[in-house]
């Protein structure tokens, strides 16, 4: 874990698409990982101004309710924080966030491999 990395992750976001405001992360607040990891970019987000909601998953199911619940809302971004149930279903969170054309930040360079717009993290690539 390198707690810089949310807020890394969050510039660079902020960079692609400079009129972010209102950034939805998933997040499984079960997991200690999930959870440090909102706590970082919380911190991050309010240092550039940019607001940040919390959108608890906890298992699959969860995510179509809640990708209802961010697509009605005043979202502009998306972002995940490190957690199973995500990268077993990336593709969908990928695609959700290109249709609701949301600009989407992950940590995992295999979001943007089927469609996702950027990662940024540690790794051999």
């Amino acid at each position: 874990m390198n707690p810089e990395l949310n807020a890394k992750r969050l510039e660079v976001l902020r960079e692609i698409a400079p009129d972010i405001s209102f950034l939805a992360v998933l997040l499984n607040p079960e997991d200690p990982i999930s959870t440090l990891g909102w706590k970082e970019i919380e911190v991050a987000a309010k240092g550039l101004g940019i607001g940040v909601q919390s959108i608890e998953i906890r298992v699959t199911g969860d995510l179509e309710k809640n990708f209802s619940v961010i697509a009605k809302a005043r979202f502009n971004a998306l972002a995940i924080m490190p957690n199973p149930v995500f990268v077993t279903n990336l593709k969908s969170i990928a695609d959700f966030a290109v249709q609701n054309r949301l600009p989407s930040m992950f940590h995992l360079r295999e979001f943007v491999d089927v469609g996702g717009l950027v990662s940024y993290g540690v790794g051999p690539d």
